[in-house]
């Protein structure tokens, strides 16, 4: 066995994040386990908030899993944010290999990486130039076929990964929303998931932005009402000033995933703002539009719940099922879509 983590790798596994560096993924952690020679597969969850992923073996056992900053397949399309993501991906790769290099047993050669599953957002289909580029950039970094590499949408991925085909309906709610539903057959459905101009309704985001254009209505029909408002007070704070250049700045200058994160501030205040909490429960209800959606296209199947916005308040979810009718028990996801498909990776064979 190989010498015990830096310091800095102890804190991000305790859930701190450390230092980070330009390109390189931040809050990683090993597992001590042996691997007795089995092999591993690499899970790649990459949403508006952040990328995850995880190294685990066919029987489900995680070896290793780290964080590292968001980007979408969407950065591919031009040649500046391309090259930030190309160096964001080859630092995340490095350190899933030196992290497979410090496994028990890696200098015998047990650790060998059968293959990829990644779900990106602002992946479409698997044969768009994006999703093929980075396919490849994948393969290329790892050192292995492209076709040993899986790669589609990060809702897909949590679809594909959660139930075995015509068996149910993924809800997810965090930056953005999406049902999905993979069929008998394999093929993928989706219900939303268009993005905030076009829909994303029920997620983090969406509520942010409704939040914040309540607030500056109120503001133009009554400068400083913001100050009566627990919810205009939250957002705020959390935005760091109440003036506009401020909200304008977050809102049309900052990354997806910073804004659904004001939803945070919307659900803190509900207890204490009406509107506030009657925003929560219009999230609930849309996100059951969705559902009922998939569920009248694909089948009656029942709902698995995933996503950070099912956590910010109970609100959400006594909308969601006073508007959706019971099929079967409503769930909700135990185990993080990267560590399931890094279970499903490792049984891919050449």
């Amino acid at each position: 066995m190989r010498s015990a983590a830096p310091a800095s790798r102890a804190r991000a596994a305790r859930g701190g994040s450390g230092r980070s560096e330009p390109g390189r993924p931040v809050n990683s952690h090993r597992d001590t386990a042996s691997l007795h020679g089995v092999g591993l597969g690499l899970g790649l969850d990459v949403g508006g908030s952040g990328t995850r992923w995880a190294l685990a073996d066919a029987n489900g056992h995680t070896h290793a899993q780290g964080q590292a900053p968001a980007f979408s397949a969407m950065q591919m399309h031009q040649p500046d944010t391309a090259a930030g993501v190309q160096a964001l991906l080859a630092g995340l790769l490095r350190d899933v290999r030196r992290q497979m290099a410090e496994l028990p047993g890696a200098e015998l050669n047990l650790a060998e990486l059968q293959g990829v599953r990644a779900g990106i957002t602002g992946v479409s289909t698997a044969d768009e130039p994006a999703a093929v580029q980075l396919r490849q950039l994948l393969a290329d970094g790892l050192g292995l076929p492209p076709a040993r590499v899986w790669l589609g949408g990060d809702v897909e991925l949590l679809a594909r990964s959660a139930f075995a085909p015509g068996q149910g309906i993924v809800l997810y709610a965090g930056t953005g929303s999406m049902a999905a539903h993979v069929d008998e057959h394999g093929t993928f459905h989706r219900a939303g998931g268009r993005g905030a101009l076009l829909g994303d309704e029920g997620g983090g985001q969406w509520i942010a932005l409704r939040a914040l254009s309540a607030v500056w209505r109120a503001e133009d029909q009554q400068p400083g009402q913001w100050r009566a408002s627990p919810m205009a007070r939250a957002l705020f704070e959390a935005l760091g000033g109440e003036d506009w250049a401020t909200t304008r700045q977050r809102v049309y200058q900052g990354s997806r995933g910073d804004l659904g994160r004001l939803a945070l501030a919307v659900a803190s205040s509900a207890a204490d703002d009406p509107q506030a909490a009657q925003l929560l429960q219009a999230a609930g209800r849309e996100l059951a539009c969705l559902a009922r959606a998939m569920q009248q296209r694909c089948g009656p199947w029942p709902v698995l719940l995933a996503g950070r916005v099912w956590q910010l308040h109970p609100a959400i979810e006594a909308a969601f099922r006073a508007d959706t009718p019971p099929v079967g028990p409503l769930r909700h996801l135990q185990q993080p879509a990267h560590e399931l498909a890094a279970r499903q990776a490792a049984q891919i064979r050449p």
